[in-house]
């Protein structure tokens, strides 16, 4: 299991965490959404998704899902998720660098300071440093 290829880039790129609830086919969890592209006009799909069911992310250790891109919008999206697949609101938003691959620093008000991604087994981290 291995995450997307970040672009290795020397600025700060926007994330945000979501709180997705109320999703019949999912218990409550936390989606990470990172911006792989620095371009505030473009819509692509652009956004790196990281879910941890873990609804304390003030834990050292995240368990993760990385997921397919998903659409820039979610940067800044709260509300209902279309197709009956719950809410989503913000709890945190800020910026991060990719210091080296796998190795990231986020500047935020809950995910704040470096983090790597550890493979332990078959399940994958978001560890901080």
């Amino acid at each position: 299991m291995t995450t997307n290829q970040f672009p290795i880039v020397n600025e700060w790129l926007k994330y945000a965490v979501l709180l997705h609830y109320n999703d019949p086919r999912k218990p409550d969890h936390h989606d990470i959404a990172l911006d792989i592209i620095n371009d505030e006009e473009s819509e692509k799909l652009s956004l790196d998704k990281l879910e941890t069911v873990e609804l304390d992310l003030f834990e050292r250790k995240l368990p993760i899902t990385p997921f397919e891109l998903i659409r820039k919008r979610y940067l800044e999206y709260e509300g209902a998720m279309s197709e009956n697949r719950g809410f989503v609101r913000r709890v945190d938003e800020g910026r991060y660098k990719l210091l080296r691959n796998d190795h990231l620093l986020f500047d935020g008000k809950v995910l704040s300071g470096e983090y790597d991604f550890r493979e332990e087994g078959e399940n994958l981290y978001l560890c901080k440093l």
